[in-house]
Order: structure tokens, then C-alpha cells, then sequence
């Protein structure tokens, strides 16, 4: 019976690939690898960005050209997210 078992509840997750531990279920699974992922992305972004700015002096760049830059990657930042889920929606598997 936990063979049978086992069998259903990866069935019943997102991915038929995905193993899943006794406890969680396959989207408690894929929160927590998301939520590693997006931790690293901010853990690097937190760590380079101050050091991005003094880079692009060393390589030439005007202070105009350093802000617009800084101004183009934080509206880019602003507005992907809402983007990339509207696409998702609109380009998502219907269910």
C-alpha cells in the first residue's frame, strides 16, 4: 500500500519527475526550490550591485551614463515581474 501510495501522490504533483519526502507535497517541494533560488539571486544582486557603479567608473563611463543605467535596471526590475506573469497567464496551461 505505501508502494500505491507513494505512486498516487507523484501523480498528484506538478511533476511526474519530482520525488517527493513523506510530509510534502510536490508544490511544498517546488516553494522551497524557488524560494533557495530567488534567496541567491537577492544574496548576489545585494552583494555586486553596490560595486557595479564604481566598475562602470573604471570603465569610462559619465555620471550621466551611470544614472541612466541605475534608472533603466530599476524600472526594468519594477516592471519584468508583472510582465513575465502576464505572460505566464496568458501563455499558461489551462487546467
Amino acid at each position: 500500500t505505501d508502494r500505491r501510495r507513494n505512486r498516487l501522490r507523484r501523480r498528484r504533483g506538478c511533476c511526474a519527475c519530482v520525488r517527493v519526502p513523506d510530509g510534502m507535497d510536490a508544490s511544498g517541494k517546488l516553494v522551497t526550490i524557488a524560494s533557495v533560488v530567488f534567496g541567491l539571486r537577492f544574496l548576489v544582486l545585494a552583494a555586486f550591485h553596490p560595486y557595479l557603479y564604481l566598475w562602470l567608473e573604471q570603465n569610462g563611463f559619465g555620471t550621466h551614463e551611470r544614472g541612466v543605467l541605475g534608472g533603466v535596471s530599476s524600472v526594468v526590475r519594477f516592471f519584468a515581474p508583472m510582465m513575465l506573469g502576464f505572460l505566464a497567464d496568458w501563455l499558461g496551461r489551462r487546467r
